[in-house]
Formats: C-alpha cells, sequence, structure tokens
C-alpha cells in the first residue's frame, strides 16, 4: 500500500505541506516504496502495489507514480475504497484476481531463515533481518540485551522465530530517518521473550510496546 503524501514526506516534503503538489519530492522518495517491494519479494510472494489516492493527489502525481512502478516492474492499481467504497478497489480486486488465477500460481513464502533450527543463533537471526530487510550495516547490543540473549539461549529458546520491535517510520530504530538509507546501525537495548507465542522480541532503539492490562481493566468500570 502506498500513498503520494507518504512518498513526498520521505522525499522530505513537511507534513503541513503535503497538500501541495510536488513530483519531484514524491520522485525522491519512491525509493521507501521500493525497498518495501523488494523485501515482498525477496519472501518470493507476488506483489501488487495499491495507490490509496487522497483528494489532494494531482494527477501529475499519480500518473508519475504509475509510470514509476511501472518501469520498476511491478504491477499497481488505484485504490480509492476510502471514499467511494467496494467500487473503489475494483481495479485492485481484479489485478489481485488475476495473478491468483494465472496458472501456475504457487505460493512459495520463504522465510528468511529456517524456522526452528537450532543452529541459527538469536543474533545470527536478528542480523539477517536488519541487514537484509532494513538495510543496516552493523547491529549493536547493550550490555542488557547480550545478557538476556545468553540466556534465553541457555534456557533452550535458541530456535525461535525472531519479531523485532521498531518503528514503523523508518527503515532504520529512528523514526526521523526517512527514505531508504543503507548502512545504518541498528541498536537492541532489550530482548524479551514470548514463550507462549514462540518469539525471541528485539527491542531497537525507542520504541516502546502496547503495555498489559490488569486482571481487572479500568474500561470495566467507565
Amino acid at each position: 500500500v502506498a500513498t503520494v503524501r507518504a512518498l513526498k514526506l520521505h522525499g522530505g516534503v513537511k507534513f503541513e505541506d503535503l497538500d501541495n503538489e510536488n513530483v519531484a519530492a514524491m520522485e525522491a522518495g519512491v525509493c521507501n516504496l521500493f525497498k518495501h517491494a523488494e523485501n515482498m519479494v525477496r519472501y518470493k510472494v507476488p506483489v501488487i502495489i495499491s495507490i490509496n489516492r487522497f483528494p489532494s493527489d494531482t494527477d501529475a502525481e499519480v500518473l508519475t507514480l504509475k509510470k514509476l512502478i511501472k518501469d520498476a516492474g511491478y504491477t499497481c492499481a488505484i485504490n480509492t475504497a476510502a471514499l467511494e467504497g467496494g467500487e473503489g478497489a475494483v481495479d485492485l480486486a481484479n489485478k489481485v484476481k488475476k495473478v491468483l488465477e494465472t496458472p501456475p500460481f504457487i505460493l512459495d513464502f520463504t522465510p528468511l531463515y529456517p524456522i526452528g533450527d537450532a543452529n541459527w543463533t538469536i543474533k545470527a537471526k536478528i542480523e539477517k533481518i536488519c541487514k537484509e530487510i532494513y538495510g543496516a550495516g552493523e547491529v549493536v547490543y547493550t550490555a542488557e540485551a547480550d545478557k538476556q540473549i545468553e540466556q534465553y539461549t541457555k534456557m533452550g529458546y535458541a530456535d525461535l522465530a525472531v519479531c523485532m520491535a521498531k518503528t514503523p517510520n523508518s527503515l532504520t530504530d529512528d523514526a526521523k530517518v526517512l527514505g531508504a538509507p543503507k548502512g545504518f546501525t541498528v541498536t537492541v537495548r532489550e530482548v524479551r521473550l514470548s514463550a507462549g507465542a514462540g518469539f525471541i522480541v528485539p527491542l531497537t532503539g525507542a520504541v516502546m510496546t502496547m503495555p498489559g492490562l490488569p486482571k481487572e481493566p479500568l474500561a470495566t468500570k467507565m
């Protein structure tokens, strides 16, 4: 899913100026979209880019984006379902349907690393994600994170899958860094164990996780 507004933001436009036409900024920010698309291809799943159109998007911006996507080898569709309901998503639905019905359609989802393989250490999995999916050049760990990784390994949980906790606003662990940077450093400050769900959860940067609820949440008294 892509929006012209988001791509202009990644291209350096201030939030309050996103309603103004700026084709050049959108072209500069499209690198972020293509990085996400490349990541999906890495998992060996088909990619269709849905351009969710806002009323402020100009024809010049939308046409340019469609051309950039086509030139990069991806299929896209304009989606105006937010304003027009189901009719606004017909183009997207038809293109998804065409992919599903084109033989031989085989969903060959391939993880980055073999799930359940204890030969893959916790750090190896974290670094695989950070370097291949985010584009990082290095991963560093706090002393606390190192201690936790060692503890979970001794407890026999090294074979669990890794679920990264990171800001959704950037490929880096800094929400203010936009675009598609490369070679940056990701800092793992803490590592949590979700044994029931089957995940090792590294916390990066200043990310906050959702708090748990007490036995009787205050919402029950509202």
